[in-house]
Parts: C-alpha cells; structure tokens; sequence
C-alpha cells in the first residue's frame, strides 16, 4: 500500500468513527435508528401502495437529503429528487376471515397469497393432509370446499429415491384441488412469508401458521376484497457533484405495505438499508470527495425490481460512465459479518472491500455470492455497470413478515460498515 493509501485509510477511519461516535449534534448510528422508527413506523403503512405509505416515505427520504445539504439529481416536475414510474399491483384492501365462528390475525395467523382475488362466502373445509394423490382423487368431497393441505412431502416419501416429488408441489395440488371444483385453498406452513403480484388470479389461495390447522369439516368465513390498480410511485434521487466517473449508492425503500389491517414494516428489509444510505450520504457530504456520487432509493423492489429497472431503461445519466454501483439491502444486523452478492463477477470490487477490511482493522468475515435477481443490483448487472450487493448476517430471522419491526434492529456493526464502504467509495478506481 503507499504512503498516500494509508493516511487516507487512517483519515477515513477517524473520520467516519469519530463522527459516528459524537458528532456535534447526533450521533450517526442514532440518526440510522431514528430514520428505520421512522421508515416502518405504522404511519409509513409498510411502505406500500395502499393509504400512501409509500409515498409518505418517499418525501421523507427527499426531506432527508435536503437537511443533508445532498443535492437533487431526480427528474420530478414537483420534485427533483423523484423519479416517477407505474406499474400494476394486486392490492389486497379488506381481509376478515372467521375460523368457527374465531376471528384470524391477518400476518400472525395467515397471510393471503398476493394474487389473491376478491371473495366472499361461508365454506366447509376439507383435511387433505399432504395433499397426495390419493387424498384429492375424489372431486366429489372437494367440490365446493375449501380444502386444507400441508406443503411439501409426507415423511413416508421424503427418502424414497423413486418418488415423483414434482408430484407434490403447492402449484400442481392447488391445481388439482381448482380442477376439482373446490372453492379456495390453505396451505399449512411454519413460517408466512409474504410477496407482492402485479397479477390477480380467479382462486384464493391462503397461508396459515400449521399450529392452527383446521379440523375436516370446519366452518371457514372469508372476506376479501382485492383490486388491480396501477401505482405511481417515485425513485428518490440525490447527489453529491464531482469530477471522473461517478459512483452509485442504492438502497431500496419499499415495502410490502398493508395487507388488510396488517402492517408489514420492513426495518430491516429496508428501512435499514435506506438508512444507511442516508449515513453515507451524511458522511461523504461531510468529507466531500472530488468524485461524483449518485444515490438513488428505489421504489418497487419488491414488486420485481421495478425502481432500480426502470433507472436503467430511463437513465439520468450514461450507464457506461458509472465506475461502480453498491447496493444495500437488510443492513440491520451484521453480528456474523456481510455477505457480497455478485461478488464472483466483480473480482476487483470484492477484492477492494477484502482489502479495506484489513487495512483498517476491522476484521469483519465477508462471504461472496454469485449474481442473482434478489436486489437492485442486477439490472445494473444486465447494463454491464460493475455492481454489487451487500447485506448482513446474524440477527434475528424476520423476513417479509410482520414481525420485522424496529425493536429487531440492533445495529451492532454500524459504524465499522460505514468505515468499510466509505473507504471503498473513496478508493474505486
């Protein structure tokens, strides 16, 4: 290393620890803490279309970068820190389900698969336990019923070489179960993870905690009611101005928003993320590097990377001038250390964030992944900007759930990432 590389390591890193640990007025990791309350506070309604927590949050982002002194670098005839774009969402706007005569926690109890239609009626349920052959051959006892199974393999089959497992995929017994004239779906599950459709299917199709399983013959009271609806929702666009080839910062700020009366918050994932974002942009304001640096929150990543693909269809400035784009996605825990996505792709860029780790003594362990479609990176990596994705380890399991609240983040290597990804913006090539 030169001369010139270690005073700006030593530099960075009394900078950026120092800052954190008291600046003048807040404390950095303080401020990431206050801005993930904030982001998945019930009043940002998961960040989602619905009641207009996504654009609640939008604007508080934009307000953010402003109090930063963070310039605009968006398109927005109302505000140049946006970038607006639409897209279809299945909206699922009421949610009541009675379980004999027992009203059920929409998030806790159940969640609705996203493509869930409207619905309204009082049903049997059918027990079909693992769904098999065998337990759905008779349409007549599923005909009209809302038939009951557990996801994945009866234990008989689990190590049975020659079994046709593809046989027993929630796709294809839900399949079988509609064919057969049965009126809606549970599927019994240990976790309810829940995703977002732009589509609206014609069948229910409901996830249910497997504690609660409904007895054969149950009363089951459903209802739904679902919309299609285009949403128009912005990218959140500001910059610090430089000379050279710029650097992009993302971190996507949407969520799953409201399903019913369900709030799912999204702190870490990613509110967290945004908020680290946001320290980074408060330091490298601060330090003001010669180098153009672009930082975007994107909406619509869990609808399917809308934000971060339409920045890359509709760009504000030539793909082929960013040197590097960083993505931060889940940024709330870190106990265990990072792991790199497309790291094998981008050998340089993983090979600079090693580096940093061990020469500013941070010792933090580090995995590398291959590219995947899971964040926005990737439609960068489609564009052949030089991109990577990084996200914590350790911490507790929440994910897509409504259990990812506020009071789960720790934070507990905060100011060593900012240390880390702060030298390795200042010293891409």
């Amino acid at each position: 290393m030169s001369v010139k590389g270690f005073l700006l390591n030593i530099v960075i890193l009394i900078f950026v620890l120092s800052s954190a640990v008291a600046q003048d007025t807040e404390n950095l990791r303080s401020k990431a803490f206050d801005d993930v309350k904030k982001l998945s506070s019930p009043a940002f309604r998961g960040r989602g279309y619905l009641e207009g927590g996504n654009l609640k949050a939008a604007e508080y982002i934009s307000d953010r970068f402003k109090k930063l002194g963070v310039q605009p670098f968006g398109s927005g005839a109302k505000n140049l820190y946006f970038q607006y774009l639409t897209f279809t969402q299945n909206l699922i706007e009421k949610c009541h389900i009675k379980l004999d005569k027992v009203v059920l926690r929409t998030g806790t109890d159940y969640i609705l698969q996203p493509s869930c239609p409207s619905v309204k009626g009082v049903f049997r349920i059918m027990d079909a336990g693992y769904g098999t052959e065998t337990e759905l051959n008779n349409a007549d006892s599923i005909k009209g019923k809302w038939v009951v199974f557990k996801t994945g393999l009866p234990d008989s089959l689990k190590d049975t070489k020659n079994a046709n497992k593809t046989a027993y995929t929630d796709k294809l017994k839900i399949e079988k179960i509609k064919a057969s004239g049965g009126k809606g779906v549970i599927i019994l599950k240990k976790k309810l993870t829940a995703v977002l459709s732009e589509k609206q299917g014609d069948f229910p199709v409901m996830e249910m905690i497997d504690s609660l399983r409904p007895k054969d013959g149950s009363s089951l009271e459903v209802a739904i009611v679902a919309k299609q609806a285009e949403v128009s929702t912005p990218n959140v666009l500001a910059c610090i101005p430089g000379t050279g080839k710029p650097i992009l910062i993302g971190a996507h700020f949407d969520h799953l928003g409201l399903q019913g009366k369900a709030v799912f918050y999204g702190a870490n994932d990613n509110a967290s993320g945004t908020a680290f974002l946001l320290a980074l942009a408060d330091t490298l304001q601060k330090i003001k590097p010669n180098r153009a640096i672009i930082f975007c929150a994107f909406t619509g990543e869990e609808a399917g990377l809308k934000g971060s693909e339409y920045f890359t269809e509709h760009p504000l400035l030539p793909l082929d001038s960013i040197a590097a784009m960083f993505n931060f996605d889940l940024m709330g825990n870190g106990d265990k250390g990072i792991t790199v996505v497309n790291a094998t792709e981008e050998p340089e860029l993983f090979s600079l964030i090693k580096a940093k780790n061990d020469s500013l003594k941070i010792g933090m362990f580090i995995g590398e992944r291959g590219n995947a479609p899971n964040s926005d990176h990737y439609p960068f990596t489609t564009k052949n900007v030089p991109a990577v994705f990084t996200y914590t380890l350790g911490g507790p399991p929440h994910y897509h759930d409504v259990q990812d609240s506020a009071d789960k983040i720790r934070f507990p290597v905060f100011n060593e990432l900012l240390a880390l990804f702060v030298s390795v913006i200042l010293s891409v090539n």
